[in-house]
């Protein structure tokens, strides 16, 4: 290349794309690190039942529900179209039988339908 010579606007435009890969990658591997962490804790504490939705062009969600014969003692989801989803407690499962609960969101009921197939 010589002295004032530009980058064509197509391999800047690759340059950008491997960057946002790479950047969506870090992402990712930090959010299933926490979703992991998470898991290791409650199977620590007993049975843990997952289950999982992937919408292609809606929010896809997780589940985990740590479970005692058949009743939830601690509940979590992740929902979002976003790699910065985080996990919540899902406070409205708890104490209850993993059989009889309903969920107003669609994305989570078929992540718990899902969770249940494993069961």
């Amino acid at each position: 290349m010589k002295r004032g010579d530009t980058i064509h606007p197509f391999v800047v435009v690759i340059i950008l794309i491997v960057f946002a890969n790479f950047v969506q990658a870090f992402l990712f591997r930090k959010q299933m690190k926490v979703f992991n962490e998470l898991f290791y804790e409650l199977r620590k504490n007993g049975n843990v039942l997952v289950g999982k939705y992937s919408g292609l062009f809606k929010a896809g969600s997780i589940v985990i529900f740590q479970l005692e014969d058949t009743t939830v003692k601690e509940a979590y989801f992740i929902n979002g179209r976003s790699i910065f989803a985080k996990p919540k407690q899902l406070e409205s499962a708890i104490g209850k039988d993993i059989n009889g609960l309903v969920f107003d969101n669609p994305s989570l009921k078929n992540a718990y339908e899902n969770a249940l197939e494993y069961m």
